[in-house]
């Protein structure tokens, strides 16, 4: 099953939309993008010497999914990519995420746009430039049966414009150069993928 997400917004579409074969839908234009802030949480886990007991606890935590027929982390292979690597200013950068189970067994997990946002950053990854679930946080849940080796894609359309968290701060159409974005699937971050605005 093929999932692409859309979205229109002031000037651009940010909100992913659900446009699979059955289903569609959209924000209207004066809706912003949508954005997440689920880097930090990633990548300092990634940094952090780890906790004998919070190990265990993970551990715990992981045999309950599986046991519960959730993928856990270990099981989702997430990857990003831009639909080009050079956009012109004005363009709307249109961003695929591709979500994998690559583990050995059926199992579910939520595809909600609040549980799978993508991020842009400055090329180092130092500035959070913008993130789907920023002025789009997302509704209800989306539970999607991964088989092994299925994969579920989904799309989002980036208006080219700065968010933060929560939408709190005006929007204004980012600069020319080099960026970089992730995807995430709850806890499961995706390599960073670069792509060019001119």
């Amino acid at each position: 099953m093929v999932i692409l997400l859309l979205a229109t917004q002031c000037g651009g579409s940010d909100a992913p939309a659900d446009n699979a074969a059955s289903t569609s839908s959209s924000e209207t234009a004066t809706v912003t993008d949508k954005s997440t802030t689920a880097t930090s949480s990633s990548t300092a886990a990634a940094t952090t010497t780890a906790d004998p007991a919070e190990e265990e606890q993970a551990r715990q935590a992981e045999a309950a999914a599986i046991a519960q027929g959730q993928c856990p982390d270990s099981a989702i292979g997430i990857t990003v990519a831009p639909e080009k690597p050079n956009y012109t200013a004005g363009q709307q950068p249109r961003f695929f995420t591709t979500i994998t189970n690559i583990g050995n067994a059926p199992c579910t997990r939520d595809l909600s746009d609040k549980l799978t946002p993508n991020v842009v950053t400055s090329l180092d990854g130092q500035t959070r430039v913008w993130a789907s679930t920023d002025c789009f946080p997302g509704g209800e849940g989306k539970i999607v049966t991964l088989q092994p080796g299925k994969q579920e894609r989904t799309q989002i359309d980036w208006s080219g414009t700065t968010s933060t968290e929560g939408c709190s701060a005006d929007r204004v159409p980012v600069g020319p150069g080099a960026y970089s974005v992730t995807a995430y699937s709850a806890g499961k971050a995706s390599a960073p993928e670069t792509f060019n605005i001119g």
